[in-house]
């Protein structure tokens, strides 16, 4: 687990095909989400006090890592599944569903689905109290986004992909956990989203196929 970062790393800075379709997502969603997060802090610091202006940024970039950089990762997201896959074993052993515009339709409605969710769950910032479960479940969140490109390829369902995640929630809330730490790091969140999904697409294989495919160090 601890040694994929660094794989993830390496993969994305030593296939160039790799690493464009990485940088793409994450600077779009980048520069959409200091537009939004700017226009909001200016709002707030005029009609809100600064504890309340705080949170509700961060709640606001939160959203936006998730809802927009989805949409922004959905037209390369199984290329980068697909890259990775070449890279370990120099052939796609998880084929990708066919692109349609019903497809896209669907994945985008996931995004939305996802913003939903994530906005009930970021809003419990604004309750202490429940701020521990907060975090555990915002982490759970990132983590499932980013392995929903993987998990497609397998489960039709939401249910059928939700029982693959739960199998190791251990390992993916660290996941999701060390990626919205990395999400406040100034320059590292210019290139988050796509090295989170190739993060996360090596995960899955480590725990899934690694017995039968080794990962190559």
């Amino acid at each position: 687990m601890f040694s994929l970062p660094i794989l993830a790393l390496k993969l994305l800075f030593t296939r160039p095909r790799l690493f464009v379709l990485g940088v793409f997502p994450g600077a779009f969603t980048f520069a959409a989400s200091c537009a939004l997060v700017y226009g909001l802090w200016e709002w707030l610091l005029q009609s809100q006090s600064l504890w309340v202006s705080l949170p509700a940024m961060m709640l606001a970039l939160m959203l936006s890592w998730l809802v927009i950089g989805k949409f922004a990762l959905i037209p390369v997201e199984d290329a980068i599944v697909d890259e990775c896959q070449r890279a370990l074993w120099d052939k796609v052993l998880l084929p990708s569903p066919a692109m349609s515009l019903a497809f896209f339709g669907h994945q985008a409605r996931n995004a939305l689905l996802l913003g939903c969710v994530a906005f009930l769950v970021l809003a419990l910032i604004f309750l202490p109290v429940l701020a521990p479960l907060q975090f555990v479940l915002a982490a759970w969140l990132s983590a499932f986004s980013f392995l929903t490109p993987v998990y497609a390829r397998i489960a039709d369902s939401l249910s059928g992909r939700a029982k693959l995640f739960f199998k190791h929630p251990v390992s993916h809330f660290l996941l999701g956990a060390f990626l919205n730490f990395l999400l406040f790091v100034p320059v590292v969140n210019v290139f988050l989203l796509g090295f989170a999904q190739v993060l996360a697409t090596l995960l899955y294989i480590r725990k899934e196929s690694a017995e039968s495919t080794p990962i190559p160090s």
